[in-house]
């Protein structure tokens, strides 16, 4: 359970990190239009936690993530911890 919480925790990090990069970019005069036109200068977003590889936006494309990796739950990393443990490398997608 408390790595569960560790991991929304992380992933909230990473949301809440995107919103402040791209409000940055928007400007003093934050409103929808110049949000949403923030993220089409967000070209190659990698300040990011340990979720996801670099997230690529742009004109037309609102779905950052083109690569993808593969990770598992491990019961014991030693020391009687768990964790999840990388299994393949980032990897471009097919989608």
């Amino acid at each position: 359970a408390r790595l569960a919480e560790e991991v929304q925790v992380a992933q909230f990090c990473q949301q809440l990190g995107l919103v402040k990069e791209v409000a940055t970019r928007a400007g003093r005069h934050l409103n929808r239009a110049s949000f949403s036109a923030a993220f089409d200068q967000v070209t190659n977003w990698s300040s990011q936690a340990v979720l996801t590889g670099p997230l690529i936006f742009g004109p037309g494309k609102f779905d950052g993530a083109d690569n993808y990796r593969v990770i598992e739950w491990k019961a014991d990393c030693g020391g009687g911890n768990s964790c999840y443990r990388e299994e393949v490398p980032f990897t471009k997608g097919r989608w």
